[in-house]
């Protein structure tokens, strides 16, 4: 989907937004699977077998949604936290966590033969390394949020172009003893 408004949506409504739609899963797959347990084990086949297969695909599909790559909604969800810690960096790091979690869940989906999953994790694999390219020739991201020091220091330069030396100063300061 695509926001149609102007406006930045905030990195922590952009996470419970992402998390949303796996935690609906998860919540579905537990529906499914209390059903699937409520069902007397004597009960009509079709609805053990149509709640045990519900409850299993909505749990798994879920959990797998979680990894930390893009496009899934793990990768999402690191990108965000990452770019609000460290600021425009933070879309590299999250690339390259893609990068090394997509490279493993390929290498193991090959060792188990699941050929699903490689090739789905080997496109992602080639994503992330594409955007890591792309990120050192200066193209991702065109507008990443500042990170919270970046912020402060802006705070910093504002009062400093008022005439407030004084706070300006306190403020880089307080930054740099954070460091």
């Amino acid at each position: 989907t695509r926001i149609v408004s102007e406006e930045r949506v905030p990195w922590h409504k952009d996470v419970a937004q992402v998390i949303a739609g796996p935690g609906f899963g998860l919540l579905l797959g537990l529906a499914c699977y209390l059903g699937f347990k409520a069902v007397d084990a004597t009960g009509p086949d079709g609805a053990r077998y149509v709640l045990r297969g519900a409850a299993w695909v909505n749990i798994f599909w879920s959990l797998m949604n979680l990894v930390p790559v893009p496009p899934l909604d793990g990768g999402s969800i690191s990108k965000a936290v990452l770019q609000r810690v460290f600021g425009r960096k933070g879309f590299l790091y999250a690339q390259v966590i893609a990068l090394v979690v997509a490279a493993a869940v390929l290498l193991l989906s090959l060792m188990w033969q699941q050929v699903f999953l490689a090739v789905f994790f080997g496109m992602y694999l080639v994503g992330a390394w594409s955007m890591i390219q792309a990120y050192r020739r200066g193209e991702v991201p065109a507008e990443a949020p500042e990170s919270p020091k970046e912020v402060a220091l802006g705070r910093a330069e504002a009062l400093f172009r008022e005439g407030k030396y004084d706070r300006a100063r306190g403020l880089c300061e307080q930054l740099l003893s954070q460091e």
